[in-house]
């Protein structure tokens, strides 16, 4: 009876040690984790790292560990990665494994255990060890824990990714859809007689209202009040769908660096729950902040240092160049965040622009640095990505400028500032442009006869395109000459001017010229208006574009434009294609707030022949100097003139 209590003890204990072998590289590591806090004296001087791959006794240990704790599989793969490690940094070589045949199992009872009170006091040996249970379990659950939250950190951080990707394909799925809605559009307002077709009608009906009403309430409106671009504090509120959108981001943002902490007991590397708390936070939030790269959220390694060793402490960790250049690009972060505020990208763009230049390139260097730790491409696989894009875009800028004028450092162009209507009007030559205008396209502008400033761009929309310098050519690319407006006009001698003003065009004396209308404010506008009123028209430009895409308005029989200042180069950039013989628009309404009278009146004298069309209204509203002046009749035109 005791032989038969005897084997089922002797089973039973097998079958609980079966149970509790673990599998996977946690537990080879764990193994190498526990071993690594002994020193033994096998070895001759050197790193702690050289003697480790020399030492007999050591991997004696290790092999001795991995057989009672670990499972086979992945071992030999583990062991292989161990040994080539040891041969790339020490030339060495570690002993083969079934160097433990020779310990029997009543040996290998008898080998001394490593306890964790031993292990951590970082003991000098002379022996053969085995880790003890207690500090096995405790290294297993170390590893486990740490790499758990290694692998969640960089999910969550591809989360960013897959967020934007997301909202990309939604932006780019709903102008598809509007590109669709406007190459069908004669066939829905077509008069449908057939009932299959009305039903089909009826279910696009019931679209395009569910997508206006999307558009009224979620990607046209402001946040909150009437602006799209509304100050707030240091800040601007974007339009509602841009808000929800930043909204969502920042809340997504938030969520994943707060949730799935795996805090545990005994825990090697960091034993107490703030040490692991903190050191899991800051991993998140630098991983997700390297992966999206737009801010960084703490500064939490800062904290642990501090708390575990004190300022002398923290000025030896920045002897290390990882840890000074991960200071470095979370300060400068920081600076980029500071140095946004609305009040200074108002009043000093330039300045702006240039600290964000120089930091965010301060930022991606000192953000290399950091990770380069790991290798060149464990976490550098998100730094290279930054400048492949940066020197895309510069090539692609580069080519615009090319294709606009190959002899780029040579395009000539005049500025004159009219003080009455306090307006710049830029003329540029565009007969060697590759790329035809189009209407409600933009242009970045450099002015190369300021060195100082020669690197900044600035973005205008184009006006319209002139062959003389008096009289503007109406007829943009867009529409062939051939396409002029139709006759309806409110007298014949208008008629002929318009007409006449149109013949002109098909020979033009001069080269055409793209013409920009800006308002003067601070910076390179103040500038341009001070050098134009000091009579030196003349200029050297860098022009870059055209950039933006045309809406199809003539597709529509009624367009509205509401405009405020020099947002009248929207309309006017527009109004020949609308007026079109090829154009269904049959009535055309600008309602324009202008601050000056003069300004009002140039436009109306240069566009006469076209504003005087019979499906024309123009209704202005001068803001300053026309003081009485309430429903003035705008020069025989139809429309009216509010102060």
């Amino acid at each position: 009876m005791r032989s038969v209590a005897c084997v089922l003890l002797l089973l039973t204990n097998h079958a609980i040690a079966h149970v509790a072998l673990r599998s996977g590289e946690w537990c080879f590591g764990g193994c190498d984790t526990v071993i690594n806090y002994a020193n033994f004296n096998d070895t001759g001087p050197g790193s702690k790292k050289e003697r480790s791959c020399e030492s007999t006794l050591r991997a004696t240990s290790l092999y001795l560990c991995i057989d009672e704790y670990c499972e086979d599989g992945g071992r030999a793969e583990w062991l292989q990665n161990a040994n080539d490690t040891c041969s790339q940094r020490n030339n060495a070589t570690l002993p083969p494994y079934n160097i433990i045949d020779r310990y029997s199992h009543e040996e290998r009872a008898g080998i001394k255990r490593l306890s964790a009170e031993e292990a951590l006091s970082w003991p000098i040996l002379n022996e053969v060890v085995i880790p003890d249970e207690e500090i096995f379990e405790r290294a297993f659950t170390t590893l486990d824990a740490a790499f758990y939250e290694y692998y969640i950190h960089r999910i969550y951080g591809y989360a960013m990714i897959y967020f934007w990707a997301i909202v990309i394909s939604i932006g780019t799925g709903t102008r598809l859809v509007s590109l669709i809605r406007g190459l069908r559009n004669q066939e829905w307002q077509r008069v449908l007689t057939d009932p299959e077709d009305n039903r089909s009608h009826h279910h696009h009906g019931r679209f395009r209202s569910a997508h206006a009403l999307l558009k009224r309430f979620i990607i046209i409106p402001a946040t909150f009040n009437n602006r799209c671009s509304q100050p707030f504090g240091w800040c601007t509120i974007p339009n509602r769908v841009q808000s929800l959108t930043i909204f969502a981001f920042v809340m997504l943002n938030v969520l994943l660096c707060t949730v799935n902490y795996r805090l545990t007991d005994g825990n090697l590397y960091w034993p107490a729950y703030r040490e692991q708390l903190l050191r899991y936070v800051s991993d998140r939030t630098g991983i997700i902040s390297l992966i999206n790269f737009p801010l960084i959220w703490l500064f939490g390694y800062t904290i642990m240092v501090c708390e575990s060793g004190g300022w002398k402490s923290l000025m030896k960790y920045f002897t290390k160049h990882y840890f000074w250049n991960g200071e470095l690009a979370t300060i400068f972060m920081c600076a980029l965040l500071a140095f946004s505020v609305y009040g200074l990208r108002r009043s000093h763009y330039e300045l702006f622009l240039t600290l964000h230049i120089v930091f965010s390139i301060i930022v991606l260097l000192t953000m290399y640095y950091h990770v380069l730790i790991f290798g060149k491409w464990e976490w550098n696989i998100f730094i290279y990505p930054c400048i492949l894009i940066w020197l895309l875009d510069r090539v692609l800028r580069i080519t615009r400028i090319l294709i606009f004028n190959p002899r780029f450092w040579n395009t000539p162009a005049t500025a004159t500032y009219d003080t009455a209507s306090h307006l710049v009007t830029l003329r540029v030559p565009c007969n060697k442009s590759w790329l035809a205008p189009k209407p409600g396209t933009y242009y970045y502008i450099h002015v190369l006869d300021s060195p100082l400033y020669a690197h900044q761009s600035h973005p205008f929309t184009l006006a319209y395109l002139s062959t003389d310098i008096d009289r503007p050519e109406l007829h943009l690319p867009l529409s062939p000459l051939s396409s002029r407006p139709s006759t309806h006009r409110t007298d014949s001698s208008s008629s002929s001017e318009s007409d006449a003003l149109l013949a002109s065009t098909t020979s033009p004396s001069t080269p055409p010229s793209l013409v920009f209308l800006i308002r003067p404010y601070n910076g390179f506008t103040s500038r341009l208006a001070h050098r134009a009123a000091s009579h030196k028209t003349s200029l050297r430009v860098l022009l870059e574009g055209p950039y933006g895409h045309t809406v199809p308005l003539p597709t529509f029989p009624t367009v509205i434009f509401i405009v405020g200042g020099t947002g009248i180069a929207v309309p006017l950039s527009h109004i020949s294609n609308l007026l079109a013989e090829t154009s269904r628009v049959v009535s055309l309404r600008i309602v324009w707030a202008v601050r000056e009278h003069a300004f009002l009146a140039s436009v109306l004298r240069e566009f006469r022949g076209l504003l005087e069309d019979e499906r024309v209204e123009v209704e202005a509203h001068v803001t300053q100097d026309v003081g009485n002046k309430d429903d003035v009749e705008v020069e025989g035109m139809k429309g009216s003139m509010k102060g």
